[in-house]
């Protein structure tokens, strides 16, 4: 069990983590801040945080309520910690020299995250301590009173009346949690309701004015705190869940394309997975008509029964595995829709999500939007990076709070085909694991290569393994240049499919009428064709995977899983990146983004870092685009690799 603490290696949170949970199977780790901590949890780094929320000195901590209710976690189990301290003076200092003692922060850290947070409420103004029991009826007219004026306040401790501080603590070090100097006002104001204070400060004029006097000060200074902290921050608090995101590489590689393009550069991109020619005309004529024909209103939020219908035959027909289009299948606005909703309708907060790395970039931040885990298992090149399922019976086994697994066949992004004798033995292993549910990202399933001299290679779908706990996803975009038109779908059981159809209709209540007339007559011309009409497609992709792989086989110290499927190739360069070389403009290529910015910068290539598919030291490049710039990219790269020096 990990569990996350704030400080230092032998902090008194440490020893809380071991007092309450003992040491044998526990792994305490410390972190500089209270939100490091609670972020550590809520990425799944750790399994639990033992933080402070009240201390004898200071009172309540605050700074930990607030990051409770700003990241959703909850109490779970507590502990006291009775805390012991030692004495220490210079040599010959005896304890009867000892006249005033003054209470400093021994905690710098949590000193400066409360201090921090102080500035960023969560969502009350006033957070008070009160001395008197919390049941006191006249401690409740007071509180009363004071909500009279201000709605915004939020009692977190109450202390028992005798638990008076010593004096030499009543310093204005700990006033932002505990207001030892008032003490006495909080104790004499229990005595008095609304009427009898309003009585009081009228007999007692000088008191009152001394009190308002005090009050015009204090609120002056909070305002000038408060004003300075807003014009230090954003004017508006977004959802802490953006925080747990990660930017996408493909996007800062897109910007900096755009940027060199501004410059009148001449920039060759292998970046974007989008075949480079148009759909078939029949289909662009199908959609020109149906806006002619006014198909442009809202459709069923499940989409059209007639493309519904076209998809089930499609599936029956190509895939061997059986729908009912009226309560199976729900159209959304492309594949990557049906992921995510695919992971929202499963996904309870805190499931784990088992993603095999390389992995498509947005599959870890879908799953963090659901509120789930992304955990991951690792492949390597020399197995093509293909699924082991030693490996993945292992790590199941390991993690009982593994909810769902992706499977992408044919993957992005490693190009690679798990051919139907492998899905078996996945299959097999998850067999033994009924509580794992598979989402089947197949959109690249006709994009299947064949080589001479090979097995002939099939793609199967994984539904015809596991059926009922499979949630299918594919779509139109990759197969049938659609990527624009925004048109996927996800084939289940209704138990899964109700959900998703009840979800979109908050979402975007359906998938675009036009995308859905072009998919139908996609279909339907695939259904009437004599010979598969991807053929003309795999012939034109399977010249440009041949040629980036000769040009691959030339350049030495790299490494590649041959590809077989979709259209992309994965490349780790362990002998260029993160062993000291350097550029021809002085820079280090410590890790692949650096890499894929120099690469660009200086050879007008752009490609995607492999840190943004979960694999570091490597990239990725898509060879969907024409031989003219595939042979000016690979000369790029061949030029970029000849020019890194060692140190």
């Amino acid at each position: 069990m990990k569990v996350a603490y704030q400080g230092v290696a032998g902090a008194y949170s440490e020893k809380a983590v071991h007092q309450l949970l003992g040491h044998e199977g526990v792994e305490a780790t410390g972190y500089e801040s209270f939100e490091a901590a609670f972020t550590a949890v809520t990425d799944g780094d750790v399994e639990y945080g033992l933080l402070p929320i009240e201390n004898s000195v200071g009172g309540t901590i605050h700074a930990n309520y607030d990051l409770l209710l700003r990241y959703n976690l909850h109490i779970v189990g507590e502990v006291d910690l009775p805390v012991h301290h030692c004495l220490l003076g210079l040599p010959g200092t005896a304890k009867e020299d000892i006249r005033t003692l003054e209470v400093r922060p021994w905690n710098v850290a949590a000193e400066k995250d409360a201090t921090e947070l102080s500035t960023h409420k969560f969502k009350y103004l006033f957070y008070i301590d009160v001395i008197g029991h919390a049941e006191d009826a006249r401690l409740q007219s007071v509180l009363t009173a004071l909500s009279s004026v201000c709605n915004l306040v939020r009692v977190f401790g109450t202390y028992p009346a005798n638990a008076m501080l010593p004096e030499a603590i009543q310093r204005a070090l700990n006033k932002r949690h505990f207001l030892n100097q008032a003490v006495d006002a909080v104790l004499s104001s229990t005595h008095h309701n609304d009427e009898e204070l309003v009585a009081y400060y009228k007999e007692n004029a000088t008191a009152a004015e001394a009190a308002l006097d005090q009050f015009e000060h204090d609120f002056i200074e909070l305002r000038a705190t408060l004003r300075a902290s807003m014009r230090a921050q954003s004017p508006v608090r977004l959802n802490p869940l953006l925080g747990k995101l990660s930017q996408s590489k493909t996007v800062q590689i897109h910007g900096l394309t755009k940027q060199l393009e501004a410059e009148g550069k001449t920039v060759y991109s292998l970046c974007v997975g989008e075949p480079d020619f148009n759909p078939h005309m029949q289909v662009i004529d199908a959609a020109r008509q149906g806006l002619a024909d006014g198909y442009v209103k809202y459709t069923e939020v499940q989409g059209m029964l007639k493309l519904r219908k076209a998809i089930a035959g499609y599936l029956e027909t190509a895939k061997g595995v059986t729908y009912d289009p009226a309560s199976e299948i729900i159209v959304s606005n492309g594949a990557k829709q049906s992921v995510f909703q695919a992971l929202l309708v499963t996904c309870e907060p805190g499931d784990h999500v088992l993603i095999p790395a390389p992995y498509w970039v947005s599959y870890p931040d879908m799953a963090k939007i659901a509120g789930a885990v992304p955990v991951f298992l690792q492949t390597d090149v020399a197995n093509s990076y293909l699924i082991d399922p030693v490996a993945l019976r292992a790590t199941l086994a390991a993690d009982p709070r593994i909810k769902v697994m992706i499977l992408c066949n044919p993957s992005n992004p490693a190009g690679v085909v798990h051919g139907p004798e492998l899905l078996r033995e996945i299959a097999a292993v998850l067999e033994d694991f009924p509580h794992v549910l598979i989402i089947a990202d197949e959109i690249y399933e006709q994009l299947v290569y064949q080589d001479e001299g090979a097995a002939p290679r099939t793609h199967l779908c994984f539904a015809t393994l596991l059926r009922s706990r499979t949630l299918l996803i594919n779509g139109f975009s990759k197969s049938h240049a659609m990527t624009g038109l925004r048109i996927g779908y996800m084939a289940a059981p209704a138990t899964f499919t109700k959900p998703a159809t009840k979800l979109q209709g908050q979402l975007t209540s359906c998938a675009s009428s036009i995308g859905q007339i072009a998919a139908i007559a996609a279909l339907e011309m695939e259904a009437a064709a004599e010979t598969p009409l991807i053929e003309a497609t795999l012939a034109n992709m399977d010249e440009k995977r041949k040629y980036v792989c000769s040009r691959l086989d030339a350049i030495p110290h790299i490494q590649y899983a041959y590809p077989t499927g979709a259209f992309y190739v994965f490349i780790e360069l362990p002998h260029y990146i993160g062993t000291n070389h350097v550029g021809t403009n002085g820079a280090t290529i410590t890790n692949s983004e650096v890499f894929c910015s120099y690469l660009l910068s200086e050879f007008g290539c752009a490609i995607v870092p492999g840190s943004a598919f979960g694999i570091e030291n490597s990239v990725r490049m898509s060879y969907a685009t024409s031989l003219e710039v595939l042979g000016h990219s690979m000369d790029a790269l061949e030029n970029c690799l000849l020019s890194l020096v060692p140190q």
